[in-house]
């Protein structure tokens, strides 16, 4: 449920501050290229390969602005629900990799943003497993409850009888001490 959320938000947010395309007349750049490829490959759902498209262009291009922005959409495409190999934990390694170069980055912000964002599903998704892995009730779980019911239930009425027999013996001393009182 807060998977298709990250990743609606992920799209919404990167699509901001998206460089727009260049001039029909210019070739198009290798990065272009590789973000194009990415996201054909992406679009057919092969983010395994969209994934691979992204490492090979920064090991072609290290230390380039523009493959130090692979690392981004690497995790961008981690946190998408679709994704069946990515995971927030997997995105949030991508972004801090790529919050930690001190250079200038274009998508800081919304580094930052996603990032605090996959943390929280993180968080929620390690949470929805450990209640799930609770075993639900059993019936022996139930016949326990209910034998424990019971006996609290007859602890309840023998201390209400003990009540009463001590509500009843205190009448009669107050009844002998006025009786006492009257006699002079």
């Amino acid at each position: 449920m807060t998977r298709p959320l990250v990743a609606a938000l992920a799209v919404s947010l990167a699509s901001c501050t998206h460089p727009t395309s260049v001039a029909p007349s210019d070739p198009p750049s290798a990065w272009h290229a590789t973000i194009e490829a990415t996201r054909q490959a992406v679009a057919t759902g092969h983010y395994a390969e969209a994934d691979s498209i992204l490492r090979a262009y920064a090991a072609a291009h290290p230390g380039t602005a523009d493959a130090h922005e692979t690392a981004y959409w690497r995790g961008v495409l981690k946190l998408d629900p679709a994704n069946r190999g990515g995971t927030s934990r997997g995105a949030v390694e991508e972004l801090d990799a790529y919050l930690a170069d001190s250079a200038d980055t274009t998508h800081r912000t919304e580094a930052l943003v996603l990032r605090r964002l996959a943390t929280s599903v993180d968080s929620l998704s390690r949470l929805h497993d450990a209640v799930s892995s609770t075993p639900p009730p059993t019936s022996a779980d139930a016949d326990a409850a209910a034998q424990r019911a019971d006996s609290l239930q007859k602890e309840v009425n023998r201390l209400r009888e003990q009540l009463d027999k001590t509500n009843a013996e205190l009448e009669r001393i107050k009844k002998r001490l006025s009786e006492g009182a009257q006699k002079p």
